[in-house]
């Protein structure tokens, strides 16, 4: 039995999870042992829809959404932007940067 409800086949959650195990006779005699399994997840999570590096005209069009998947859950995305001086007649470059972070940071 799982601490979590799970089947025994089910994928584990990130963290701790206990499995009981259980032994019974044909005398009905039985003992217990739990075990311990620690899932840590080190996998970052992965960018969808970044464009790529890009030349546009004035206005610059507004960015495109972002999303993250992540193989334990769900990430979120931060953007960030940096202007450099110019305008739009004398021209500026705009660096805009997605950071996904997921639930295990």
């Amino acid at each position: 039995m799982r601490s979590d409800g799970q089947a025994l086949s089910a994928a584990y959650p990130n963290g701790i999870t206990t499995i009981t195990w259980t032994a019974t006779d044909n005398m009905g005699n039985s003992a217990t042992c739990s075990r311990l399994v620690q899932v840590n997840d080190v996998t970052p999570p992965t960018l969808v829809g970044v464009p790529s590096n890009s030349t546009v005209s004035c206005p610059a069009p507004a960015l495109p959404t972002v999303t993250a998947t992540d193989n334990c859950g769900s990430a979120s995305v931060n953007v960030t932007q940096s202007v450099s001086s110019g305008n739009c007649t004398t021209g500026y470059t705009t660096t805009v940067t997605w950071t996904a972070t997921d639930v295990s940071g």
